[in-house]
């Protein structure tokens, strides 16, 4: 059993790497960012519809509705996310949204009965104050900062809490590739309703634009949610979360090594904590 958790908690890890490539292709997109979430939904659903296209036969009406109402809020995540950006800094953006933490362990107690470690809380907060340095030392960036988008950003957390929640109860129930299909069709119809509001219609035209759509596929949609979705089976909600901060350590020790972004001493503390409050937080 033991085995098997580490197991997990390396493919995670691995797939929160591969996760952080997406942020290189969406900078590189031409498209608005809504528009850019919505065609990434759009054309990774032929792709996730042939290995459940067999499992979906068998669901019932509670089971669908788990599905697209995850990918409802995973859809309302994406585009107060993206829209945020626009009314806070990045660094603020990045640290609300992933406060997602602390709803998403009383609520896990509350829905799921799961116990809590000894240390998870003095775990977390140790993770949280490392996750803080980090996104800190990691964005130089001014940006004009807003109450209006400081409050979307922490929409976003809580919007993401709930698309993980529904996730989480429909991994109880399903395989990863058909809890990846449910969200992924329930999150398009609100996309391209934001898409309209927000950003107005627009195409990929040029092969660079697909390139990145593309790209954001294979690293956010499928290796990135699918890599967490396989282990929603074999690790806790409460650790997932907690495991969810590492997201801007693997940004930063990607952008180190592939990017030639500076790897601060601030960044290194902050990694340095971030993964011992995860350590701890197992005891």
């Amino acid at each position: 059993m033991r085995h098997l958790k580490a197991h997990a908690y390396i493919l995670l890890l691995v797939g929160q790497v591969i996760y952080s490539f997406s942020g290189v292709f969406a900078r590189q997109s031409s498209l608005p960012p809504v528009t850019l979430c919505f065609y990434r939904m759009l054309f990774s659903l032929p792709l996730l519809l042939v290995p459940a296209k067999k499992a979906l036969k068998v669901l019932d009406l509670h089971d669908f509705f788990l599905l697209l109402a995850g990918g409802f809020f995973m859809a309302i995540d994406f585009s107060l996310w993206t829209t945020a950006l626009s009314h806070t800094t990045l660094v603020n953006a990045n640290l609300l949204a992933n406060l997602n933490i602390l709803l998403i362990v009383p609520l896990s107690k509350l829905l799921f009965h799961e116990k809590t470690p000894k240390f998870f809380i003095y775990g977390g907060i140790l993770a949280i104050v490392g996750a803080v340095i980090l996104i800190n030392c990691g964005n130089t960036s001014d940006g004009v900062r807003t109450l209006w988008g400081d409050f979307l950003a922490l929409c976003s957390s809580v919007s993401y809490s709930i698309y993980f929640l529904f996730a989480y109860k429909a991994r109880t129930r399903m395989d990863t590739t058909v809890v990846l299909f449910g969200n992924t069709l329930g999150s398009i119809p609100p996309l391209f309703f934001f898409m309209l509001f927000l950003d107005g219609v627009s195409f990929p035209r040029s092969s660079s634009a697909l390139y990145s759509v593309f790209g954001i596929i294979v690293c956010s949609q499928i290796i990135g949610l699918g890599t967490l979705n396989y282990c929603m089976k074999r690790i806790s909600a409460n650790m997932l979360s907690l495991f969810l901060l590492t997201a801007p350590a693997a940004s930063a020790i990607t952008g180190w090594l592939f990017f030639s972004e500076q790897l601060t001493f601030g960044k290194v503390v902050g990694i340095f904590l971030l993964g011992s409050g995860i350590l701890l937080a197992q005891k």
